[in-house]
Parts: structure tokens; C-alpha cells; sequence
């Protein structure tokens, strides 16, 4: 299944519908390395446009998504990803420097739950007191059932379990992005 943009050019809106999972198969002529979602999507880009960021219009930048992570690996490797997709993407190893950025630039937050200092759940608490509602991805090493709720509860787009796939985190982007 592929997206579909409807163009309404006397409003300048472009709508893109698109399915909110897709599944990749594996490529059996592919290393394991070169197996991971975002070297199929350069593979595949042309046939699996789905995950894709549309082309943006003269003047206008991708979304910007914020990954939050006090690991560095896991903020590298979501920011390859995410970058991989067409986004644009920064990184920050705490709370506390994500907040000192300019908030308004974020069109989606990928938050750590627990991390030194402020935690996700305590961000998402204080944005939504602050009357922000960015789409938030949260991911955590430890899923715990009270926690997934209270966050979802509270409006986040999903909460996944570190090792988290690339394909789970890529449909909540487009699930994201495409709900505002």
C-alpha cells in the first residue's frame, strides 16, 4: 500500500494519507548489517515511498524530531534512522539540555523514561502544563505496565521497549506526524 497526497493548491495543503504499519520483508541477498530498515528504505525508496518524507516545498524544512536519550548509542543510532527517513533530527543526552533548545522547533519528541536528572514522564508532565502538545515516542529499557499507561494517558503516541525495531519506531513517526 502506498501513501496518497491529495494537493488542494487554492489553500496551499497538502494532505498525505498513508497506512500507519508496514511490514519489510528481509532480503535474503542482503548481510546482516545491510538488513536494517533504513539501508532497505535507500534500497527500496522508489517502490516503499511510505516511510518517506514527502518533498518539502521551496522554503519549508522536514519535521524536526527531538531523540532524547542519556545513552549515546541509542540517540546516534535513532538519529540515523530518523535522518534516514527524510527527517531532520537532533539529539540531546538529558532533559535539561532539550529544554534549554528552542521547544517550537520539535515536531515530534522521542523521549527516554528514565534518565540522570529530569525524567521523560516529568517533561511530558511540565509540556503539557506549559500548554505544548508535541507528538511524544517515549522508549525505555524497562517496560512497565503503570508507567505505559500514565503515559499514554497523557497523550504520548506509544512507549516502546528498548531493543525497539525500526520499523515499530518509523510507523510512529508517520503516525505521529501526520496527526497534526
Amino acid at each position: 500500500m502506498i501513501g496518497l497526497d491529495i494537493v488542494i493548491p487554492n489553500l496551499s495543503i497538502t494532505l498525505r494519507l498513508v497506512p500507519t504499519y508496514v511490514d519489510i520483508p528481509s532480503d535474503p541477498g542482503l548481510t546482516p548489517q545491510n538488513n536494517s530498515l533504513a539501508h532497505k528504505i535507500k534500497l527500496y525508496a522508489e517502490r516503499l515511498p511510505i516511510f518517506r518524507v514527502p518533498e518539502p516545498s521551496v522554503g519549508i524544512s522536514p519535521p524536526m524530531i527531538s531523540i532524547v536519550d542519556d545513552d549515546e548509542s541509542v540517540r546516534e543510532s535513532t538519529r540515523e534512522l530518523v535522518t534516514s527517513l527524510g527527517y531532520a533530527a537532533r539529539t540531546f543526552p538529558s532533559v535539561e539540555e532539550f529544554l534549554r533548545s528552542n521547544l517550537d522547533d520539535t515536531s515530534c519528541l522521542i523521549l527516554d523514561v528514565q534518565m540522570k536528572g529530569l525524567s521523560g514522564i516529568e517533561l511530558q508532565e511540565r509540556l503539557i502544563g506549559e500548554g505544548r502538545r508535541m507528538p511524544i515516542i517515549f522508549v525505555t529499557a524497562v517496560l512497565d505496565e503503570r508507567i505505559r499507561n500514565q503515559v499514554l494517558e497523557a497523550g504520548a503516541i506509544d512507549i516502546l521497549g528498548k531493543p525497539f525495531s525500526d520499523e515499530r519506531l518509523a510507523s510512529c513517526l508517520v503516525l505521529a506526524l501526520n496527526g497534526q
